[in-house]
């Protein structure tokens, strides 16, 4: 009896709901109030996610920063608490973040940088909500606009498809001291405020910038705002001049960013007060108004119209422009992620306080605004700044996981900087060529196609390839459409086969020979060669005596007939090393490539010979040695 009375009120409950949502969905404007700004919001993060995915696939995040992050968060999950091979010295990338400890444990859950892509999207998607929910209780049918300009805006997009930074924390915790603010739940306020003050030691401006628009504009208690106005000055001075020199044990690395103003913070404190103009005057350049104008089109300019509210994010505007870096005073890269809560709070309350038909055609130029800044400055796919080779997942980049793949996760590695994102979770992990002196990384992998390979030069980089090839205690373990991945070992790689001794001079201690496959990849040494591909033959050379004059090897195929069917000559190393730089006793790789022709005979014999390279006479013996004969596969 009593559990059929039980039952009733749920079986009610149960068809009420279903009612409700039956209703919702014949209500267009329900519909669109409750699920328009979700769903725009929802989407937005999985295309952003996929894009900043297939960006790291393609090999267009980098060692500095998304790397640096995943090793220091990963290093901490394993127990080496703020460790990083790439900077060791300093931590937090020399920025006072301890707020990013909270992403650990899940970096030891999926270890890879993806997951802090995953957490970067999400945080840039929370900066719209606290002005949504000022707009849905003030004018809910308006809400969802907000949202979908939101979800158009470049200055979002420019953030999201930046590398991933610790200050990208901030954008959440300051969406949540603005709802909390908006909404008066004290503890949580606070809370906020201090997860902001631990993002970084700049966020102290923000801080304070909530400070003076609790005093103006919010009744709350006096000495909230003075609170927070000094604790946020305290902290951007205190910081930077006090504590992070005591705990890296070095000064502070950004102090760079105003030093047209001072070489101190007290420096410049005491400069701007004695000629303010000239601050001014930094923040009127041309080339800052037209960042400012880029960044407030789009929004309609709807953060300039409510009165006060510009005090949320105007200081830190200001405090952007002033510095010396031009991508961060014309408001460029990651930068600008803390003020994507606070401008997008202050359109929301400058919308919120019109009248329906001012409302209609504020919200009408919002919608268009936001598209004509997609169209024109947007870096997303569609806008006028989308770089489409940025998440070109071309045949090269597949090469390129693949051989990172091919590398222990345990061994040390030094790279470049696109490929170095997807190795960091090691103990070891370093920036080609910054490699400490006290570092002898295992294995080294360069790209010879890297566009950028900061912070070579394209010339530098091909020089640093040559030097690692010929170095005779180094390895190629894998050389493919441009990609080369060495290991080091402690003696010559190489097994004794010789010697061969062209007297008195040099000495042949053994060889490598490996056979292009059909991937066009040279992997291990085989002692085979295949038609119609390419051979790499290594040769193992020891001076037996200081040589004076310049000498040219001479690498050849020949048939049981003697009859040269392939052939490679030329100073030795890839021309790096001549003969004349050899001193007695030196240890020399040489490498050479020949082209195997199609129709080649089912064996050749591997011979060298050594010739001088002025006269072109040739060192005896005249006909150099036969090392092997070696199979051909058809």
């Amino acid at each position: 009896m009593s559990s059929r009375a039980g039952a009733a009120p749920t079986l009610q409950l149960e068809s009420d709901r279903r009612i409700k949502s039956a209703q919702m969905l014949r209500d267009p404007y329900r519909l669109w109030v409750n699920l328009a700004a979700p769903v725009a919001l929802a989407a937005y993060v999985g295309w952003a996610l996929y894009l900043a995915f297939l960006r790291h696939a393609a090999l267009h995040t980098f060692l500095f920063d998304l790397g640096f992050f995943t090793q220091l968060l990963w290093n901490t999950a394993q127990g080496n608490w703020l460790q990083s091979s790439l900077k060791p010295d300093t931590f937090f990338g020399g920025h006072l973040s301890p707020v990013l400890l909270l992403l650990t444990p899940f970096v030891r859950l999926v270890p890879n940088g993806r997951t802090l892509l995953l957490f970067q999207q999400i945080s840039l998607a929370v900066a719209v909500l606290p002005g949504y929910f000022v707009l849905r209780r003030a004018r809910p049918g308006f809400a969802p606009l907000l949202v979908i300009a939101f979800v158009l805006n470049p200055l979002l997009h420019q953030v999201a498809s930046a590398e991933f930074q610790g200050i990208m924390f901030a954008v959440p915790t300051l969406a949540l001291a603005l709802y909390a603010l908006e909404t008066k739940k004290e503890k949580l306020f606070w809370l906020a405020i201090g997860l902001t003050l631990l993002v970084r030691e700049d966020m102290g401006i923000y801080v304070a910038s909530i400070g003076l628009y609790v005093l103006t504009l919010r009744k709350r208690p006096l000495w909230h705002g003075i609170l927070l106005v000094l604790v946020g000055a305290a902290w951007v001075i205190a910081i930077p001049t006090y504590v992070f020199p005591y705990l890296a044990g070095s000064p502070y690395p950004y102090t760079n960013l105003f030093e047209e103003f001072g070489g101190s913070f007290g420096e410049i404190a005491v400069n701007l007060a004695r000629n303010p103009l000239l601050l001014i005057s930094r923040w009127f350049e041309p080339a800052k108004m037209v960042a400012l104008w880029q960044m407030l089109y789009p929004m309609a300019f709807l953060p300039l119209l409510a009165p006060g509210e510009q005090l949320l994010w105007v200081p830190g505007v200001l405090a952007l422009l002033t510095t010396s870096e031009p991508e961060i005073n014309t408001l460029g890269g990651w930068w600008v992620a803390p003020l994507l809560p606070l401008l997008w709070f202050a359109a929301a309350r400058a919308l919120s306080r019109l009248q329906d038909t001012p409302l209609r055609l504020a919200a009408a130029v919002m919608v268009v605004a936001a598209l004509a800044g997609f169209v024109l400055t947007s870096r997303f796919p569609g806008g006028g700044r989308f770089a489409p080779e940025m998440y070109a997942l071309n045949r090269h980049a597949q090469i390129g996981q693949e051989i990172l793949g091919t590398i222990p996760p345990d061994a040390s590695l030094a790279t470049t900087n696109r490929l170095g994102a997807h190795a960091a979770t090691r103990r070891e992990i370093y920036l080609y060529p910054w490699i400490p002196t006290t570092a002898s990384p295992q294995y080294f992998l360069l790209d010879a196609q890297e566009p950028d390979p900061y912070p070579l030069s394209s010339d530098e980089l091909e020089k640093a390839i040559t030097r690692l090839m010929v170095a005779p205690r180094v390895e190629t373990v894998r050389e493919q459409d441009g990609y080369f991945l060495f290991r080091a070992h402690d003696s010559p790689a190489f097994e004794p086969q010789g010697p061969w001794i062209w007297e008195p001079y040099l000495r042949l201690n053994g060889y490598h020979v490996t056979a292009e496959d059909d991937a066009g990849a040279f992997l291990q040494p085989n002692g085979t060669l295949r038609a119609g591909k390419q051979a790499r033959v290594v040769l193992y050379w020891t001076a037996l005596e200081t040589m004076d004059r310049g000498y040219r090897i001479s690498v050849q195929l020949v048939d049981g007939d003697g009859q040269v069917v392939a052939e490679h000559e030329g100073e030795p190393a890839l021309g790096s090393v001549p003969t004349t730089k050899w001193l007695r006793e030196r240890n020399v790789r040489d490498v050479h490539y020949l082209d195997i022709p199609a129709d080649a005979p089912l064996e050749l014999s591997l011979r060298v010979s050594i010739r001088e390279t002025d006269s072109d006479a040739p060192l005896a013996p005249s006909q150099g040695f036969v090392l092997t004969a070696l199979p051909v596969q058809p």
